[in-house]
């Protein structure tokens, strides 16, 4: 009886085993893809060469960026037809156009206000030199205060102006400011601005420039540039002392500069008062209804 026993369960044992050899032998060996084998691996890579690809254009631009339009182009032309629309678009710019409101009471002999000079006799200055194209300082508005003898003037810094990646350099800064310095001189003493190009800037025989903040590139900046009167003595006769400063939209003063500039009094003056304001009104822009 127990021979019988063993016997059958030898025999099933057996039967298990042959039925288990022939499911494995239908059964092919799966083996995992590389992708699912690897899978981690090639995850972070390719995060990797993603992160740094991006890094790197970013990286070349700054430091290299791709070569700005020259003036004159069309390429330029169509930065400068932008440039004069997000100016024109600026509230400061839009502030100071309201002040100006008041010029038909100045030009009838009443107090002097605000009035924005025509871009039209500021040819010598150098956004129509050396500075000229959206690639350097592009387009400005220029304004000046008759009665507080006070020149503000929106302007823009294009990226060829930058020394360090990014930020205007500070030689273009004091450039601008002096030439600034040097219009607001001459509009103090009644002086018409230059009618041609081959006058420039005049050099200032003092110049003490105060860097606050960095001046980032491709942004539009506040000029402001006031004359004092014997806030220090000067090396010349003909020299005005102006203080003047460089600031952000929003009033974050980047540079300071207290600075003398010659005025010669030989230039082509025009009559500094209100009621001979009739001079100036073809340099500055406008004709009153008497004279069309």
């Amino acid at each position: 009886m127990n021979n019988l026993r063993n016997s059958s369960n030898r025999s099933m044992r057996l039967a298990r085993q042959i039925r288990k050899a022939s499911t494995s032998s239908q059964t092919p060996n799966s083996t995992p893809s590389i992708f699912r084998k690897y899978r981690g691996i090639i995850l972070w890579t390719s995060v990797g060469l993603a992160v740094g690809g991006t890094t790197g254009t970013l990286v070349s631009h700054t430091i290299a960026p791709p070569p700005h339009p020259l003036p004159g182009t069309h390429e330029d032309g169509v930065l400068m037809q932008d440039l004069n629309n997000r100016i024109d678009s600026e509230f400061k710019v839009k502030v100071l156009r309201g002040k100006c409101t008041a010029v038909a009471a100045s030009l009838r002999g009443d107090e002097g206000v605000w009035r924005e000079l025509d871009p039209k006799t500021l040819d010598g200055s150098l956004v129509k030199d050396s500075l000229a194209g959206a690639r350097s300082l592009g387009v400005q508005r220029v304004f000046w205060n008759e009665k507080e003898h006070e020149l503000v003037a929106v302007v823009w810094f294009g990226g060829a102006m930058s020394g360090w990646p990014g930020v205007t350099h500070g030689g273009g800064i004091a450039t601008v400011l002096a030439d600034k310095m040097a219009l607001a001189a001459r509009l103090a003493k009644g002086i018409a601005p230059a009618q041609d190009s081959s006058h420039g800037p005049s050099e200032p025989t003092r110049l003490d420039l105060t860097y606050k903040k960095p001046t980032y590139a491709n942004a539009f900046y506040v000029v402001r540039a006031v004359p004092r009167y014997g806030a220090f003595e000067t090396s010349s006769p003909n020299d005005m002392e102006v203080d003047a400063q460089l600031e952000t939209l929003d009033g974050t003063i980047c540079v300071q500069v207290k600075g003398a500039v010659p005025v010669s009094e030989g230039e082509s003056a025009i009559k500094s008062s209100i009621k001979s304001f009739t001079p100036a009104k073809s340099w500055l822009g406008w004709v009153s209804r008497s004279d069309t």
